[in-house]
């Protein structure tokens, strides 16, 4: 199942502030990323019955 990290780092980098962008910008992607890291390690949790 390495197809969510694929896409995962996908979002990641295209979620990286531009330069424009400012230190609020940069921690409120930061903190994105972390919710998708929480929601990712929860769904490989999760028990095979369940799928």
């Amino acid at each position: 199942t390495s197809e969510p990290r694929v896409m995962f780092r996908g979002s990641l980098q295209s979620r990286t502030p531009a330069s424009h962008g400012g230190v609020a910008v940069a921690l409120f992607h930061i903190s994105l990323q972390l919710q998708d890291v929480v929601k990712l390690c929860r769904s490989e949790a999760t028990p095979l019955s369940e799928q």
